[in-house]
C-alpha cells in the first residue's frame, strides 16, 4: 500500500510526526546530555521557544529528591523518564496530524461533492 493509497488522516499523522521528529531530537539529545554530564557547556544549545515548550513535561524531574538526581540510578531513571516523554509526545503529535487531516479529508469531500452537481 503506497503513499497515494493512505487515507488523509494517516498521512497528517505521519508528516506532523516527522516535522514533530525533526525539531525535537536535537533538543532531546541536548536535554540528556545535560542531565547526564550535570553542565551544558559539554553539549551545545538547544534554545528557543520549541525548546521550551517541548521541555516543559520535564518540569516533572523537579520533583525527584536531590539525592537520587545525582545517584546514578536516578540519572538511568531521567533517561527512561525523558524517553517515554518523547514517546508519548510522539503519540499526541501524531493524534493531532491525524485530526488535522481528517478535517483536510472532509474539507476536500465536500468540495468534490459540491463541484459533481
Amino acid at each position: 500500500m503506497g503513499w497515494k493509497n493512505w487515507p488523509t488522516w494517516v498521512k497528517g499523522g505521519v508528516i506532523l510526526t516527522i516535522i514533530f521528529f525533526l525539531f525535537a531530537i536535537p533538543i532531546y539529545i541536548t536535554a540528556i546530555c545535560q542531565t547526564i554530564t550535570g553542565s551544558a557547556s559539554n553539549c551545545g544549545d538547544s534554545g528557543g521557544l520549541f525548546a521550551a515548550l517541548l521541555l516543559i513535561p520535564m518540569l516533572y524531574l523537579l520533583e525527584f529528591p536531590a539525592d537520587l538526581l545525582n545517584s546514578p540510578l536516578g540519572k538511568i531513571l531521567i533517561f527512561f523518564f525523558v524517553c517515554l516523554l518523547f514517546l508519548i509526545q510522539l503519540v499526541i503529535v501524531f493524534l493531532i496530524g491525524a485530526v488535522i487531516g481528517l478535517i483536510i479529508s472532509k474539507i476536500k469531500s465536500r468540495k468534490s461533492g459540491e463541484t459533481k452537481t
